[in-house]
């Protein structure tokens, strides 16, 4: 049935589903997870003042995920597999290098660790 819609509808049925299966993991307890789904989809359905508090400190972080989310790369690649390759490759190590050492430094210096696989 996802095959007939427009791609964008099964693309919105994903993120729905990934959201909603990652509240199992959230919480040691499965009786709060009806309240928690409740609260995501009913409760706070436009914005409130936490969601403009997670917006105005993580706005950097949501445009870079917003942009690798798109096939940019893969067009940034095309581009410059035309020109030069080596150039590319050594650009993308060392954009993968500085993502690593930036997720390594955010981990550690948090002194709470919200990785769920930590609560098991």
């Amino acid at each position: 049935m996802l095959e007939k819609l427009p791609r964008i509808v099964s693309h919105i049925y994903s993120i729905i589903l990934i959201l909603v299966s990652w509240v199992i993991f959230a919480f040691e307890d499965l009786s709060k997870v009806g309240e928690y789904i409740k609260a995501m989809f009913i409760n706070n359905l436009i914005y409130d003042k936490q969601s403009i508090y997670y917006l105005q400190n993580y706005i950097f972080i949501i445009i870079i995920g917003i942009l690798c989310s798109v096939p940019l790369w893969k067009k940034i690649k095309e581009k410059m597999n035309e020109k030069n390759s080596k150039t590319f490759e050594i650009l993308s190590s060392l954009g993968y290098m500085a993502i690593f050492i930036l997720s390594t430094a955010s981990l550690v210096t948090d002194s709470f660790n919200p990785f769920l696989y930590f609560r098991f």
